[in-house]
Parts: structure tokens; sequence; C-alpha cells
């Protein structure tokens, strides 16, 4: 077709016909369209039901819908590439925002607040979950619907560019403009594997690999060569998986698992001991402990704080020589026995994380000492990034009535546990140099230490002088108050309740309390909010004063759960503070007077469960805590319609109705190509041409238009060679001659499918549309 014509062309012929080949019959064969949005629906669908598992719960049939509303906003791109001008411009931009308004609208935004009326609540709201991303758990399960909403806007926010960058009509800048596209995608599915660990990580690389070298050879392959192309990328990637398992073996070169979309990463550190100002640690969300453990975990503990210095509450150390088995009850409940397997991450610290009381030494670790609260130092220095120990501990887990039936007959070694310094005379925590005063307090040590009778005790003379010391010191109003709170107590753990729910209730959460001269009756009586410092110090005080052994503990919530790889993720947002009680034959009991709204949301409502410790439970009382963090932090990996994944006929099903939309898209620039034809026979050429190498037909170079007339009459069919054989007659200007109509058209194409195989029919409906295309 591209050879010299048969017959010499007449002097009356146009000029513009050349009676050499026609320049489109010579041209390299262009990719197929529908490949090309095949190749792009499946990367899309892949990246946009990983983005869905940050919320926990996300509706699949949404998120389905918003990767076919980028897809065919594609589609339609490319089809709108013949039209030119201001008018084209002008409709990509509103097809562009129309998809995007969609594609919002499709994942539960409010349609009112895409109007311009309304883009200043939208803003307000956009903000407020934005601004909530930071204290996020993954995924996200928390109250706050702006943030599970602007989550599920990033899906089509992110897609819809995506296609129109990969679509967008421009020759000279289409490579790029697909590259940016691509880039677009990929970071969606990197910031979900990143921020939530779905496990599997190789499969999901290798389905990936496919994804994305699908996409890059489409644009440039012909429709026959996908067999082979798809059994070259499946060999290549089959190839990959062992190697990259073995690369990844030990210790990975690049691990994207630390990797923080939102905030900054690096080695995080700690200072247990209370300040009670504006929070000025870590909260960047940076993982900083892997946790995998038997049953859902109690709070992580690091260092126990067990002196109110008359400011704060401190750690002095003593008992550092004790052996934990001192404040163990006699008796152990085996059933209170727990192992967990701690992985360091972006962790610094000079103490172990542990949980309860270790009962013995920490496998993994070396040498460590072990103090009688339970702090845990490694003699070897600082927890090193990679560091995985196993702890083996006693965390009481007893219920109300346990609790409630606890004797009150406490050793007087727990005396030591109802302290309270008071503040030196004319020294306030304002005063001298370092946070919270430290140096003026280092200076003048406290001069009077409290030493309070236990809960219940017959009162003595000594008491009637330390209730008075207390009266006349600037803690009065909290010694009043916990004396309120417990008079009508019939037992050590409804005055421990009755202390927690005052706080929980009549008080606020805020991560920016101003400094005060004392800061827990500020809390108490002024400022009404603060974080968990303060509601952990002012119950921990409070208890002490009503004659019940407390402490403070600092450490970590439990963190998020990946069922994936079952294992807690623990974050510096999780770190934390709570109050242990000592109850005779049951041991050190964790209660937590922090709102559950606080940003360590996989802590389950305080009130919720006998006590803070896991898996508590009542008859009648429901399912406690056990059942309470299942339901917060668990992930799904089934296929539920509304789950967090997409479920298993999702991807086919979708892929299938981008398959319709793509033959859809082809027939629309099949009706757009009628616009512009090129004069006499040489469109018809150029797209039968294009039809014949799609259809599989072999077109040599060199070849003529009677040599084609011939081959086709032979493999096609006397139709077929009919339709050549006029378009030779118009292009060499014969007596008569007129281009082929409808009918024949019909012929041309069902003679030509009907040698293609199963699908040829509707192959060669797509490369011949009912309309000519220039």
């Amino acid at each position: 077709m591209s050879g010299v014509a048969t017959a010499p062309r007449p002097a009356t012929a146009p000029r513009s016909a050349s009676p050499e080949r026609p320049q489109a019959l010579a041209g390299p064969a262009a990719g197929a369209p529908g490949m090309k949005i095949a190749a792009f629906a499946a990367l899309c669908a892949y990246a946009v039901g990983h983005w869905g598992g940050l919320v926990e719960g996300a509706p699949a049939s949404r998120l389905a819908a918003v990767a076919g509303i980028a897809t065919a906003a594609g589609a339609l791109l490319a089809a709108s590439a013949r039209l030119g001008g201001a008018r084209g411009t002008a409709a990509r931009l509103a097809l562009a925002a129309a998809a995007l308004a969609a594609g919002l609208v499709t994942v539960g935004l409010e349609a009112r607040l895409l109007l311009p009326g309304n883009w200043d609540e939208l803003g307000e709201g956009v903000d407020q979950g934005l601004a909530g991303l930071r204290t996020v758990e993954w995924p996200y399960d928390g109250a706050d619907e702006w943030v599970r909403q602007v989550l599920l806007m990033g899906a089509p926010a992110l897609a819809v560019p995506a296609a129109l960058l990969a679509f967008w009509p421009a020759r000279r800048a289409a490579g790029p403009l697909r590259a940016l596209g691509l880039v677009l995608l990929l970071v969606m599915y990197g910031v979900a594997v990143t921020e939530r660990e779905f496990g599997a990580e190789l499969l999901r690389g290798a389905g990936l690999a496919l994804l994305v070298g699908a996409w890059l050879w489409a644009p440039h392959a012909r429709e026959r060569e996908a067999a082979t192309v798809a059994a070259a990328l499946a060999a290549a990637t089959l190839f990959a998986v062992p190697v990259a398992a073995s690369l990844d073996r030990d210790a990975p070169w690049l691990d994207y698992r630390q990797w923080n979309w939102f905030g900054t990463i690096g080695g995080t550190a700690f200072d247990w001991s209370h300040s009670y100002g504006p929070i000025d640690w870590s909260r960047d969300g940076t993982t900083l402990l892997r946790v995998k453990a038997e049953r859902p975990p109690p709070y992580w503990k690091v260092e126990v704080l067990d002196r109110f210095d008359g400011f704060r509450w401190v750690r002095t150390g003593a008992g550092a020589e004790t052996p934990p088995s001192v404040e163990l009850p006699r008796e152990l409940n085996p059933a209170w026995e727990e192992t967990a397997e701690f992985t360091v991450r972006e962790l610094r610290s000079d103490l172990a994380v542990v949980m309860g009381t270790p009962l013995r030494g920490i496998e993994g670790l070396g040498a460590t000492d072990i103090a009688v609260d339970g702090t845990t130092t490694p003699r070897d220095g600082q927890l090193r990034e990679g560091d995985t120990y196993t702890v083996h501990a006693y965390v009481p887990n007893p219920s109300r009535r346990q609790l409630r039936d606890a004797p009150e007959l406490w050793s007087d070694y727990f005396r030591r546990y109802l302290r309270v310094d008071l503040p030196p005379e004319g020294v306030t925590n304002l005063d001298g140099l370092g946070r919270a005063g430290d140096a003026a307090r280092s200076a003048r040590p406290s001069e009077v230490t409290v030493a309070l009778p236990f809960r219940g005790e017959p009162r003595v003379p000594e008491t009637a002088a330390t209730e008075q010391l207390l009266r006349d010191s600037p803690y009065a109003g909290t010694f009043g108050l916990a004396r309120s709170l417990t008079a009508g107590a019939p037992t050590t753990y409804d005055a421990v309740t009755a202390i927690r729910d005052h706080l929980l209730d009549n008080f606020r959460y805020s991560e920016r309390p101003p400094s005060q001269e004392y800061p827990l009756e500020a809390f108490l009586f002024e400022d009404r909010a603060g974080y968990c410092q303060q509601f952990s110090g002012a119950m921990a005080l409070m208890l002490r004063m009503a004659g019940i052994p407390a402490r403070v503990v600092g450490g970590f919530a439990p963190g998020s759960f990946n069922a994936d790889e079952e294992e807690f993720r623990v974050r510096d947002l999780d770190a934390h503070s709570w109050v242990e009680v000592y109850f005779p034959d049951l041991g050190w009991i964790q209660f937590d007077p922090t709102p559950s709204g606080a940003p360590t949301e996989s802590r389950a409502d305080p009130r919720e469960s006998a006590s803070s410790a896991t898996g508590s439970t009542d008859p009648g009382r429901g399912e406690g805590v056990a059942a309470e963090r299942g339901s917060d932090t668990a992930q799904s990996t089934g296929g539920g319609a509304e789950g967090d994944a997409l479920p298993f006929w999702a991807l086919p099903a979708m892929l299938a109705g981008l398959a319709a939309a793509g033959i859809a898209a082809a027939w629309l620039m099949a009706v757009i190509g009628r616009r512009r034809r090129a004069p006499g026979a040489e469109g018809p050429l150029r797209e039968l041409a294009r039809a014949l190498r799609r259809l599989g037909y072999p077109l040599p170079a060199g070849t003529t238009l009677l040599a084609l007339e011939r081959r086709l009459g032979r493999v096609a069919g006397p139709r077929s060679a009919a339709y050549v054989r006029a378009l030779r007659d118009v292009r060499y200007g014969g007596n008569g001659a007129v281009l082929p109509g409808p009918a024949e058209r019909r012929a041309l194409r069902a003679e030509l499918g009907r040698h293609r195989g199963p699908l040829g029919r509707l192959r060669s409906w797509a490369a011949l549309p009912p309309f000519r295309r220039s």
C-alpha cells in the first residue's frame, strides 16, 4: 500500500494526492486506546483500594466508583483530542471540574459545600480534618467526621488529577504528563502502605509492578502483542519476588515502613517526669515500637513516678535493689501472666518498655536491672533500633467484684506510697531556672513530707497534725476535694472510681494549659483543663491524700492493631501517663482518668470496664475493655462490601465496567472524528491501515493498493476487496468513482472480524466504528 501505484494518475488528479505511498499507511502503529484505558483503570483501582485502608470501614463501593469516575474522565479526555482551540480547552477544564466534584460527592462530601457560597464552611471543615491527621491512628476509626471525610476525599483528589494528566491531549508534553499521573497514583499507594501495614508486602509489590509495567507498555503496544507482553511482565515479576525476599531477609536497604508522610522522622526520646506545661514532646506520628502480644494489651510501662515533690511527680529510684516479688501478691493468678515481644523502631530510651511487673529477666536485651516497681534498665545502655526482646510479666486483670472484695489491709511497706511532699515556703513552680523551676527546687528541697494514714485506719494524734499541715499548704483544696469525694465510698475500689469519674466528668482535654505556681491545684480549681499529666498527677495525689497507695506511670497507650501482621504499632502520639493503685491480694491495678477523646485513641473509655487493665469483664456489663479495644483497633481482612479493603469481586466487576467504558470512549472518538475528514480517499485509507494493524492483518512496507485488494480478497472476502477497489478508484480518479457508503463499511467490518477469533466482531467494531474517522 505504500509502494508504486498500479496505474498512471491522470493529469487532472489533485496535487495533494501523491502517486506514491500514503503517509499514514507507512507510519508506526499506535497503541490501542482501550488497552491504555484498561491499564490505567487497574492501576487506579489498586491505588484507591489501598488508600481506603487508611479508614476503618471505608465504603468499598464508593471507592470503586471513584476509580471508575477517574477512568471515565480520562477516556473522555482522550476522546476530546479532536476538539481544538479555546473551545476544546474549555470543554476539558469543565470535564475536569465535573469529575473532581463527582468524586468528592461520591465519597460522602455534601454537594452543597461545593457551591461558592459554602466554601468557607468547606474550608473550615477541611482545615479541621487536616489538623486532626497528625494525631490519628491507622486505620482511622475516631469520632471526628471531618478527619474521616478528609481522608476519603484524598482518593478523588489524587485519582482524578492522575487521570487528567495521563490522558490530557498534548503532543510534546504527553510523556511528562503521563509520568506525573503515574507519580500521583504511586503516592496514593505509597502513603497507604507506609502508614498502615497490610501484610504480604512482596505480593502487593508484585501486583504494583505488573500494573505499572502494563501502564508503561500500553501506549506503545498493538493489541496482538498483549499476551506476549503480559507473559513477559509476569515472568519478570515472578523472578523479582524471590530476589526481593532474599535482599530483605534481615534488614531492608530502604525501610519504607519508617517513612512518615504526616510528619518528620528521627530518634525520639521522652522525659517521663511531669512538667505540666504545654506539651513539648514529639507529636509527629513516628512509629516507636512494634509489639506482638498474646492478648489485647495493657498500657506499655516505661517508668514509675513514685514521689510527689511538692510540684510534680518524679522518680526517686528507691527500690532499685528490691526484687519485684516484694510488691507482688503472695499467690499469683496464672491467668494474669502475659508475654509480649517488642521490636524497637524510632525510640531512644535508657529504659526498656515492658508491661505490668516483669517476672524474670528480659530475653533479648542481655543483662537488665528490674526495679521493684517494674521499671527496667538495660545495663548495656540505650535501646537501639532493631532491638527485639521478650517480656514475661504479671498484669492483674480483676473484675469489679474482685476489686470490691479486695481486703483493705495493707502492709507497712506500702506507706511509702502515701507520702506527699509539701512545697518549700516561698518557692513556686514558676521560680528558678530551667523547665518548671527545677533549679530552684533542687536548691531548696522539700522541708516537709506528710505521712498519711491508710484509708480506714484509726485516728491518732499524728493524723490530726498531718491533716492540719495539708490544710495550711497550697494543696488545701486538693485535700478537701479528695476527702469529700471518698467520704461515703464503701470500698477502696469505689473511692478510686469516685475520684476518677470526677476528673472524667468535669474536666476537658487540652494540650496547652497555662503554667501555674502550683499546677495540680490550679488544674483542679482554676484551669479545669489539661492532658494526661494533669489528670494522672491529680488523681494519684488525691488518692494518697485519701489514704490509698497510688503512683503515676509513664509509658505508652496500646497503639493501633494491625491484623495482617498481628502486632501493635506504638507511635509517639501514644505517649501517655496513668495511675496504678495497689489492692492487697491482687497487685497494682491500672486506672486512667484522662478523657478518651485524647489523641491516644487506641484507649477505650476508662469507665467501660472495671479498671484500665485489659480484657476485664463483669456479668451484665458487656464485654469490657477487650471488646472495646477489639472494635477500635482490629483490622478487617475480609471482603465485606463496606469493609476497609475491596471485596474479591469488586476489582473484576469494576474492570469489566471500565472495559465497557473504554469501548464507549472509542465509539465517541469515532463520532467526533467525523468532524474533520481528510479530502478524497486519504482519510479512509489511513483509517483502513490502522484498522488492519489493530486486527492483526499483515501490512508490510511497499504494499500497493492493488496488492492489498488481492490479499484481502483471499484472506477476508470479496466485500473487503471491493472496499479497497472503491478507494483505489477514488484515489486515482476513476470515472464515476465514489467513496464506499455505510453498507460497504458494514460488509468490510463483518468480513474482517469474522476471521479474528471469538472477539473478532467486537474488535472490528472498535477498529471500524459506524462513523468514519479521519
